[in-house]
């Protein structure tokens, strides 16, 4: 996305660790709207615009540093193809 992407409707809380949804109801005369308009989730760490040099050292590095000490660990990652 790029970096005004619903930025009226995405909130990135200060924690760096939660993120919320604000959808404006629509409102039409010919249907009640109860749908929930508001959506919050907690993460361990949001990684808003952050490098790969960034990502690896606070989700893989970790592990990594584990498993060269012979405990067991798995990095597993997804993203769209070609996206580095």
């Amino acid at each position: 996305p790029t970096a005004s992407f619903a930025q009226d409707a995405i909130k990135l809380h200060s924690d760096k660790r939660s993120v919320s949804i604000d959808l404006p109801r629509t409102t039409n005369d010919e249907y009640i709207n109860n749908q929930s308009s508001s959506h919050s989730w907690s993460f361990d760490q949001v990684l808003h615009n952050a490098s790969q040099d960034d990502v690896y050292a606070t989700a893989a590095a970790p592990i990594v540093t584990d498993a060269l000490k012979g405990i067991n660990g798995t990095v597993l990652m997804y993203g769209q193809t070609g996206s580095g």
